[in-house]
């Protein structure tokens, strides 16, 4: 069994979402990422990001019963050209937890001197911003071994080996980071300011296309006409409604 597959995936709880993704393209969408295993203490970042996974095939009952039935299949050549990367798996008393607690200790203590940040040389303020905003997306693609994490099919908090999903990641360069987690309307706010950090993608580029029931495959089909007709040659969307999959059948086989 290959450990992971030439495909990275997305998945997600809906079919409307997935009719939704073919003809808007995956959009980035807050998360509310705990990083007390970097930071030391309890703290929350609200990252934009578009989340993939690299998982073999025989393994995607696990992650679709927590994630959705619902989902596409990318080639690598689409998600390296689009600066999807892969995630780093860490604890408290990693090598990277402790480096980046390091640097954001470094940061307070250089933008405190003289009063402040604001006190500083304007290129200098501009330096150190960029250094904190580096740490930052730094954390964006950290996460910890274990954790716990809200089950999107029971909605359900249970405890996670987050390591064993090969979490791939797409984070807008333009972000904020801020803790939203309780503030619904900055989310909403949030998400919609990374619109046009959406990503496309045309036939050519995905590998599989999910769906839960065998009934659903004459629905996907009709979407996935209607989302590629009007902009691809035909010849390519024939061959990207051959990898059409239905998920309870090879589920069976599995």
């Amino acid at each position: 069994m290959k450990p992971k597959s030439d495909s990275l995936f997305h998945f997600t709880s809906k079919l409307e979402y997935l009719k939704s993704i073919l003809n808007n393209g995956l959009q980035p969408r807050i998360c509310h990422e705990d990083i007390s295993f970097l930071h030391g203490k309890s703290r929350v970042l609200s990252i934009p990001m578009v989340c993939f996974c690299d998982i073999p095939l025989s393994r995607l009952n696990d992650h679709t019963v927590f994630y959705g039935s619902y989902g596409l299949g990318f080639t690598r050549q689409w998600a390296e050209k689009n600066e999807i990367h892969a995630i780093s798996y860490t604890a408290k008393t990693s090598p990277l937890a402790d480096t980046s607690r390091f640097l954001l200790a470094a940061f307070k203590k250089m933008s405190a001197r003289n009063t402040g940040l604001m006190t500083l040389d304007k290129g200098l303020q501009q330096d150190l911003l960029n250094y904190k905003q580096k740490i930052k997306r730094l954390m964006a693609f950290s996460k910890p071994y274990r954790g716990k994490q809200k089950n999107q099919s029971t909605k359900q908090l249970v405890s996670k080996n987050f390591f064993e999903e090969n979490e791939w990641r797409f984070v807008p360069q333009d972000y904020v980071f801020n803790d939203l987690s309780e503030k619904p309307e900055k989310v909403l706010s949030q998400n919609n300011r990374h619109l046009s950090s959406t990503l496309q993608f045309g036939p050519e580029d995905i590998t599989y296309i999910f769906v839960k029931s065998e009934s659903e495959i004459n629905v996907i089909f009709d979407a996935v006409m209607q989302a590629f007709k009007s902009k691809h040659d035909i010849s390519k969307i024939k061959k990207l409604l051959t990898r059409i999959t239905c998920l309870e059948l090879i589920e069976k086989d599995l």
